[in-house]
């Protein structure tokens, strides 16, 4: 279990990172060469959004306790949200 989520963590980690990284250095540079990067971004966004929902599967199991249930809870559900007051 422990070799498995940390496999899944760095897989997501690492992906996302270069995701984010060559989007901000294709902004950067106008999209200059975009076509080169489309389908190692296709593939790391994928490697992030399913490794993402592997840590969600493997790190939410079982029933909810107190903070599955705390935020958002049925008493906001139909009422309106709090507000703050300034002092």
């Amino acid at each position: 279990m422990q070799v498995t989520l940390i496999v899944t963590l760095v897989l997501h980690v690492l992906s996302g990172v270069f995701w984010a990284g060559t989007t901000f250095a294709l902004a950067r540079t106008a999209g200059n060469q975009a076509d080169l990067f489309f389908r190692p971004q296709m593939g790391a966004a994928a490697v992030a959004v399913a490794t993402g929902g592997l840590l969600w599967f493997l790190l939410h199991d079982g029933p909810q306790g107190c903070k599955g249930t705390s935020w958002p809870s049925e008493r906001y559900a139909q009422s309106s949200p709090p507000v703050f007051k300034a002092w």
